[in-house]
């Protein structure tokens, strides 16, 4: 009875191992997979590697912003800024964090900063600074959510931490042309 119970034990861990590791947990969104982790987020695996989201693509699909914008950022470089006293702050690094590690993946380079002078050892980066070659995207908050374009800046504006992720996933996602 010990052996068969120590069988049925190491099959289980071998299975776990090997076998399905999305346990369930995957969903079809037009030719793509995603796995919902245990921490919420979903992963997205590429040709580049995994991609991590917050929202799943029919979430934010709905978001009506300008194909302009992501063409902008199909360059070899985008600049990142927000306010640093903003009362998203948190939100807006994570989203400059979280588009370095998507984009970087595609060979994007991503310089991070802030719109004014700051104690931290960052650059300042406005609109000023963006050009056809390197788009700066401008991170506000707002009323509601919107992104527009203004020369070769893209603002996008939030009016939650929320709506800030949902930017963030609809560019890197509308980037890879899941959306």
């Amino acid at each position: 009875m010990a052996l068969f119970v120590i069988i049925v034990m190491t099959s289980s861990v071998i299975g776990l191992m090997w076998g399905g590791s999305d346990d369930g947990n995957s969903i079809e969104y037009k030719n793509y997979k995603l796995i919902r982790q245990n921490n919420g987020q979903w992963m997205l695996n590429t040709e580049q590697g995994n991609l991590i989201f917050d929202y799943f693509p029919s979430e934010i699909e709905g978001l009506n912003f300008s194909g302009d914008i992501v063409q902008r950022t199909k360059t070899f470089e985008v600049d990142i800024t927000y306010d640093e006293n903003s009362s998203f702050a948190e939100a807006m690094a994570y989203f400059q964090y979280m588009v370095e590690q998507n984009l970087g993946k595609s060979n994007v380079y991503v310089r991070k900063g802030f719109s004014a002078e700051s104690s931290f050892n960052v650059p300042v980066i406005t609109c000023k600074d963006a050009t056809s070659a390197v788009p700066v995207i401008y991170l506000k908050k707002a009323e509601k959510i919107n992104v527009y374009l203004d020369g070769d800046c893209i603002i996008a504006e939030a009016g939650s931490e929320g709506d800030i992720l949902k930017i963030k996933d609809w560019l890197v996602y509308s980037y890879l042309g899941v959306i």
